[in-house]
């Protein structure tokens, strides 16, 4: 009799099996990696692209507002309607800004305008409208539609816009919210969570703050230290990666929010002093006497 020999069951029977898993294993493998980049990586990568090229940009135009609201008996709304231009080269920058407020206090109407050029060291300033309230306690036609004159102190070592832009982390965290069209622009929408020293590192540099006193700047450094996160949305541009757009909102006792568009990226633009502009005393003086005078 004849013993048949028994064959080994192999658990595998061919090697195709080995091919699928490892193409299964590492297809897993790649779109889990995918997910992270997409998720995670990409978009620290774009915004970073974004400020290396943000950090050449030698002129934009940017127009936004600014509203502010004060939840309270009589409360306090305001908006604050922007536009201007911005030009820098090295250290030396230079802004015009047009300002619109419109707002109230209870049921009294608040609405002013007025325009603000900044070359290097020198600021100008110049008050097209002012409250109609304040018509009431005197004439002040007189500041009207002059331009006025003073200099900004500006610290020798403070670094410049550009170069803020460039070597500063601005972002704590990163999440992609999606895609959105810009100014016919497409572009990826972010929203960040802003690193508390990056505020301090503009207060530092930036012109504007040269008005505080060393003890106010300290204060405000302090008053951003309690602030709980600050997020901000962010457009950047698919193809070119400028900033397009930044938007959020500041928590405080007042509501701030606000939004800006960005564009006309290093395009010819021409900010020059006004041909006739006055000592800042002789305008405000005489208005000082006269606000001093009111009761509140």
């Amino acid at each position: 009799m004849m013993v048949k020999k028994k064959k080994n069951k192999r658990l595998f029977k061919t090697p195709k099996f080995f091919v699928v898993a490892f193409l299964g294993v590492a297809s897993l493998s790649l779109i889990l990696f995918m997910f992270y980049f997409y998720i995670f990586e990409a978009p620290k990568k774009i915004f970073k692209n974004m400020q290396g090229k943000m950090s050449q940009v030698k002129t934009l135009h940017y127009k936004g507002e600014i509203d502010l609201s004060k939840e309270s008996a009589g409360g306090m709304k305001t908006k604050l309607n922007l536009e201007g231009d911005s030009a820098s080269e090295g250290k030396k920058e230079n802004n015009y800004l047009k300002l619109g407020i419109d707002g109230s206090v209870g049921s009294l109407g608040i609405n002013a305008s007025l325009e603000l050029l900044v070359l290097d060291k020198d600021l100008y300033f110049k008050i097209n409208s002012i409250p109609n309230i304040l018509s009431a306690y005197g004439d002040y036609s007189g500041i009207l539609n002059r331009w006025a004159t003073t200099t900004i102190l500006k610290e020798e070592n403070s670094e410049s816009l550009n170069d803020l832009m460039k070597n500063t982390n601005f972002i704590k965290s990163i999440k992609r919210l999606g895609s959105e069209r810009i100014e016919n622009t497409d572009t990826y929408h972010y929203q960040i969570v802003l690193e508390k020293e990056s505020l301090k590192k503009i207060i530092n540099s930036q012109p504007m703050f040269s008005f505080f006193s060393t003890d106010e700047i300290t204060e405000l450094k302090g008053n951003i230290d309690l602030l709980p996160e600050i997020s901000l949305e962010v457009w950047i541009g698919k193809e070119d990666n400028y900033l397009y757009k930044i938007a959020g909102s500041v928590p405080s006792l007042t509501k701030v929010n606000f939004s800006f568009l960005l564009s006309k990226f290093n395009q010819p633009i021409d900010l020059k002093a006004p041909k006739k502009a006055e000592p800042t005393g002789n305008i405000f003086i005489p208005f000082l006497e006269v606000v001093s005078k009111i009761k509140t």
